[in-house]
């Protein structure tokens, strides 16, 4: 959370001349509430990076890419956006 508190601010707002203290206020403020007031969650679990690709084949699909994602927040968990494109049957 504290990568998130302290994200660059985005553009040339009243938020970006803010002492960083009251940056970070407002941020766990406007959060706190968006939690509180939001509507139902999805649960979200994850699978091994081998089982993945495993699904991947399966499903006759390609992996472009697996690039290292931390936008879950957690840095001790490695996790990773896949690339995946079907893939195409030779023409006949």
């Amino acid at each position: 959370m504290k990568q998130f508190l302290d994200a660059p601010v985005a553009g040339g707002t009243l938020k970006d001349r803010m002492p960083p203290g009251f940056r970070r206020a407002y941020r766990r403020l406007k959060y706190a509430y968006l939690i509180m007031t939001s509507g139902p969650r999805m649960r979200t679990s994850g699978l091994p990076f081998e089982e993945v690709t495993q699904l991947i084949a399966r499903c006759e699909a390609d992996m472009v890419a697996a690039v290292p994602d931390e936008s879950h927040g957690l840095p001790a968990v490695r996790a990773f956006a896949y690339w995946v494109t079907k893939r195409r049957r030779p023409a006949e």
